[in-house]
């Protein structure tokens, strides 16, 4: 895991307001229209990115880097 200090949660990609995206992760342009905030964190805080955690989000909202890894893993199944 990642730990971060700022995250950010879209409410049209997720109900659940423990899931969030670091910054890096969160694609402004992939949430175009959608319902999103930021919180900010003390230093030192253990908050993770939940991005390419497909039992937390679904797949139409991770970042490119993301959907990359999930393609690969498929293509290794088969």
């Amino acid at each position: 895991y990642i730990f971060i200090d700022l995250d950010y949660h879209c409410s049209d990609c997720s109900s659940n307001l423990r899931v969030g995206f670091c910054e890096d992760c969160f694609q402004e342009k992939r949430h175009v229209g959608h319902h999103y905030f930021f919180n900010s964190y003390p230093i030192g805080s253990k908050i993770v990115c939940n991005c390419g955690d497909l039992a937390l989000l679904p797949a139409d909202g991770w970042c490119g880097n993301h959907k990359v890894i999930e393609q690969q893993i498929l293509d290794e199944r088969e």
